[in-house]
Order: structure tokens, then C-alpha cells, then sequence
């Protein structure tokens, strides 16, 4: 299926083990239901390395994000510009600005790992847990089993009123045999729980020693915990990942930088995204 317009996205909702790429930059004009919250996406979608400009995106349970659930699917090269997700939980919620949770699909000793490569999301995300548990992520709440590469995050996270909370500037929560590589958040945070927490600048919790990666970016001074600064790059079990930075933006996005995405500078990547869109 190719992807020109909004009302094409509808596909991806009718075939979620299809094939999908983006023809076109389009915007899309109306409030927007999440796709892939009662049922996972499990085919590719290739934005093709067109913008998908998108406002407020709404849904019922407990995933959000442009895709609630993956599971062994594929999303690659694409810009999603200017996502707003704005929430009230009823239940333990999954929130991030490409995918809610995204995990491997085992069909008997078959196993299709999730990819989530090439991938730059722009906006906002503000979450009031009501008191129940928060897992937002500036593009993935969960990975678990997956490869996420060459991404950007430049997500303003707002959480308020959770009970535990874990959250991370590109990714919540990493689990299994995850593979990260080269990543950057651009992200602002502001998290408030009443009991448990993890919380990263970039990744909030690594979970299992089957995570590994190398190359993750954050800016510094841009997350608060419980009204306070909290710097972090990674909450917690940082040690399974090489080449950790953190920087100032100005330092992050230079040249001297030396952060590359394809044979383009991050500058060139973001242009136009930042501030937040």
C-alpha cells in the first residue's frame, strides 16, 4: 500500500501485516485516533523519509502514540512532526511519541524482532496518571526484543500524579535482547510519582543483561524529577551501553559534535524542529 494522504492511514488499520510505504509529506488535519491500540501493527511501515505532520492524536486503554502496539513489525524513515498526546489514564499506561510498546512475535521457534530505525518524532506528551503506573517514552514506552537506530527524540514529556513512573527522553523501558544504536534525545522532562521511579535524560530503565548498544545522546539540565533536576543519561543500568554523552545542546547539535545520521548532520536532521514544534 502506498501512503499519500490521512485517509490512507486507514489501511494500516484494515492490514496491519501489510506492507506500507509513504509517497508523499502530508499533513494530517483532524484529531486522530492512535492506530494499532486493540490490535498490533506486524507489517513494515517505510515513511520513505517523508514528514508525517500530525496534531493531536487521542486513544481509549492503555497504548498510545502514533501505533499503540507493535509487535515484529518494521517502521523506518520518518518524520513525525509536531504529535500532541494528551491523557488521562484509567489504567497502567504506555505512551510514546512512534509506539506504545513494541515487542518480538514468536510463531514456534520463529522469531520476527521489531525495528525501529531512522525515525525522528517532534511534540508533546503530557500524562495524568491518576495514580496509576506511567511508561512514557519520547518515541518507544517498552522495547522489548527489538533493534532502535539512528533515531531522534524532541518530545517536551510531561507526567503528573503517577504512582510509579518510568520514563526516558527516547525510551522508557528496554528489555530482553534490545539493541540500541546511536540515538538522541532533544527531549524536556517534568516527572512526578508518588513511590517508585526511573527516569533518564535518554533511557529511563534497562532491564536484563541481553541489552546492549552504543551511542546515546542527551542534552543536559532538561530533566526534573519531583520538582527536581535530575541528569541522568540513563536511570538505571546505564553500564550496558557504550559512548553515553551528555551535552549541551549547542554542543549536541554542533559539528564538532560529530553526531551523523546517513551522510547528514544532526543540524541538517532537526532543521526546523527545534524548538519544539
Amino acid at each position: 500500500f502506498v501512503i499519500i494522504n490521512e485517509n490512507n492511514l486507514k489501511y494500516v488499520e484494515a492490514f496491519p501485516w501489510a506492507y506500507f510505504r509513504q509517497g508523499a509529506s502530508f499533513a494530517v488535519k483532524d484529531s486522530f485516533e492512535a492506530l494499532a491500540t486493540k490490535s498490533a501493527f506486524m507489517g513494515v511501515y517505510d515513511g520513505n523519509g517523508y514528514e508525517l505532520r500530525i496534531g493531536e492524536v487521542a486513544f481509549d486503554g492503555s497504548f498510545g502514540g502514533l501505533f499503540g502496539i507493535v509487535l515484529g513489525g518494521s517502521i523506518r524513515d520518518l518524520k513525525i512532526v509536531g504529535i500532541e498526546i494528551n491523557h488521562t489514564a484509567s489504567s497502567d499506561t504506555y505512551i510514546g511519541g512512534l509506539v506504545g510498546i513494541a515487542m518480538a512475535l514468536e510463531d514456534g521457534e520463529e522469531v520476527s524482532t521489531v525495528k525501529i530505525e531512522n525515525i525522528i518524532v517532534s511534540g508533546s506528551i503530557k500524562l495524568n496518571a491518576a495514580g496509576h503506573n506511567a511508561f512514557v517514552g519520547g518515541i518507544s514506552a517498552l522495547l522489548y526484543s527489538a533493534t532502535i537506530k539512528d533515531c531522534i527524540s524532541i518530545m517536551n514529556i510531561t507526567v503528573n500524579g503517577a504512582s510509579e513512573a518510568y520514563v526516558g527522553g527516547v525510551l522508557a523501558w528496554a528489555g530482553d535482547t534490545t539493541s540500541i544504536v546511536n540515538i538522541v534525545s532533544l527531549s524536556k522532562i517534568n516527572v512526578n510519582f508518588s513511590k517508585n521511579g526511573v527516569v533518564g535524560s535518554a533511557i529511563g530503565l534497562i532491564q536484563g543483561t541481553g541489552v546492549n548498544g552504543q551511542k546515546v545522546y542527551n542534552v543536559e539540565g532538561s530533566t526534573y524529577v519531583n520538582g527536581r533536576l535530575y541528569d541522568a543519561p540513563i536511570g538505571q543500568n546505564q553500564q550496558q551501553i557504550s559512548e553515553i554523552y551528555k551535552r549541551s545542546y549547542n554542543d549536541t547539535v554542533s559539528a564538532a559534535g560529530g553526531i551523523v545520521f546517513g551522510q547528514e548532520s544532526i543540524l541538517d536532521v532537526i532543521s526546523g524542529l527545534y524548538p519544539f514544534a
